[in-house]
């Protein structure tokens, strides 16, 4: 799920940014670097609306429509969702608490949110709850006028979380639901993992499934996820991409849970389900024979029939390298053309000349921006982790410190690259790709 940040922390502009690969339009600066930004830089021009009170707790989110009304989202943890609506001028235009019948609002602490959209011209959240320790997986399609709840859809359960955790050679079977749209439609998937221990009678062709929807929310393919030959029995999910009404792309990493003679290890597989059949194409690969801890996400770039998927593995950062592999596909089929490293000396170099670094930037990749012709910009941060409490009650924090920003030419090569000084601590755990 999305990381969550404090109110507290920051101070909100209602500055509306238009970005591509994302649904987040506000635009959040920390304090301390205000006076620094603007000092190097022409302030923007600040629309302001009504002013409201800051809220005490839960979490927020501000989506910008494609009719000019923004919608604030704010999560309460007693009081459930509240939608505010703006229009195009930033008036006050609808204020309302969504009354859902099967998602239980009042119960946020067993809630993640999963996704918020722009689709069909609404907005469209999906929330996964905990009900008697099963997750379920709902959707909630919003007027975008009134704020008011128009459909609630219960789109899956999982068996129960009451489960030992399969866990072998740094790959955790993926217990949970994913939620992905296509950023140049509103066509998306919803991918159903149950990573539970398996079973005599468990069917290994039921435990994954993928749902393709279109802009109406209307299913028009579900595929199952399985390898025929089943060399693996568990899959650790990596990321997903959806291209319009076509093809849904998957990639996770296959793995056994006990290591048997001739057993197959752990490896990367990139798959695809296309509107024609009800069975993922896969292909296995072979350089990542023994890969753990896997994390990536997956873009397509249409223009130029390639699919990217990038990899981050921390293990590849002991030998020097930047832990991070870009690789290209072909959209048709779904064949590996090419896999590279990423090298970054550029940000290393910036890195050292503007923060004092005395090594390499080992950013953690948080978000890959792709362009139409195979370009665009890698987002990094460097993350870590601690407890903090007694051994009753410890509570997990993440550090996020400086960012890195590299632009990268169609072949993987840095065109230019930033290092940024930064730091926050937010409560929980905060994997990489994970922030919005």
């Amino acid at each position: 799920m999305p990381c969550l940040l404090n109110l507290n922390n920051f101070i909100y502009l209602k500055l509306l940014i238009n970005e591509k690969m994302g649904n987040v339009k506000l635009f959040m600066l920390a304090g301390a670097l205000l006076s620094g930004v603007f000092a190097r830089a022409q302030a923007p021009l600040v629309a302001m609306g009504p002013a409201f009170s800051e809220p005490g707790d839960g979490w927020d989110k501000l989506i910008q429509l494609k009719n000019g009304n923004t919608v604030y989202l704010h999560f309460a943890k007693k009081d459930g969702l509240l939608v505010t609506v703006y229009n195009p001028q930033h008036e006050l235009a609808a204020a309302d608490t969504v009354h859902a019948r099967q998602w239980n609002a009042a119960d946020m602490e067993s809630t993640e949110i999963d996704g918020i959209y722009e689709i069909n011209g609404a907005p469209v959240i999906f929330l996964q709850q905990l009900v008697k320790y099963n997750p379920v997986l709902y959707r909630l399609v919003l007027d975008g006028q009134t704020g008011q709840l128009v459909r609630e859809d219960k789109l899956g359960e999982l068996p129960s979380v009451q489960h030992r955790s399969v866990y072998a050679d740094d790959n955790l079977a993926s217990h949970d639901f994913f939620v992905e749209k296509d950023p140049d439609s509103d066509y998306y998937a919803v991918a159903s993992f149950s990573g539970t221990p398996i079973r005599k009678n468990d069917s290994i062709r039921e435990r994954i499934s993928v749902q393709h929807f279109s802009p109406s929310h209307e299913l028009i393919n579900e595929g199952r996820y399985y390898l025929p030959d089943t060399s693996y029995s568990y899959f650790s999910y990596i990321g997903m991409a959806v291209q319009g009404k076509g093809k849904v792309y998957l990639g996770a990493v296959g793995f056994n849970a006990k290591r048997k003679e001739g057993s197959a290890p752990p490896r990367v597989i990139f798959s695809m389900l296309s509107p024609d059949s009800s069975a993922f194409a896969h292909q296995v690969l072979e350089y990542t024979t023994g890969f753990g801890n896997v994390t990536g996400c997956i873009r397509a770039a249409p223009a130029i029939s390639q699919v990217r998927m990038l990899l981050y593995v921390p293990s590849l950062q002991k030998n020097g390298g930047s832990g991070i592999i870009m690789n290209t596909f072909g959209e048709a089929a779904g064949t590996l053309k090419k896999h590279l490293q990423l090298s970054l000396p550029a940000l290393s170099q910036n890195a050292r000349q503007n923060l004092g670094y005395k090594e390499a930037f080992k950013g953690t990749p948080q978000r890959l921006l792709l362009n139409e012709n195979g370009n665009g910009t890698l987002l990094m941060e460097n993350l870590s982790f601690f407890k903090q409490g007694n051994s009753q009650a410890n509570m997990l924090h993440t550090n996020l410190g400086d960012i890195g920003i590299a632009l990268l030419d169609s072949a993987g090569r840095e065109s230019a690259a930033y290092a940024l000084s930064k730091y926050q601590v937010i409560t929980g755990v905060c994997e990489p790709f994970q922030l919005q």
